[in-house]
């Protein structure tokens, strides 16, 4: 995630925060595991309608939830 009004002139890593002129990483938006699970999930490739099944986990607060119900689907 980008803040508003940032320049980004490197890479950022995935499901992190970053802001500033010029950007730079702020803090996580998950644990290094579920960032991982969430990658190997490939969410973005799903066609609409499973991508619209899978929205209430990928929005529930849950976290131990989500990453136990990722790892049986990656399983």
């Amino acid at each position: 995630m980008i803040a508003a009004r940032s320049a980004v002139s490197i890479n950022i890593e995935p499901d992190t925060i970053a802001g500033g002129n010029p950007a730079h990483p702020i803090r996580k938006r998950f644990d290094d595991g579920l960032i991982d699970l969430l990658l190997r999930l490939r969410w973005w490739d799903f066609e609409p309608e499973p991508l619209a099944e899978l929205l209430p986990l990928l929005c529930d607060q849950d976290l131990e939830r989500v990453r136990k119900t990722l790892t049986g689907m990656l399983a």
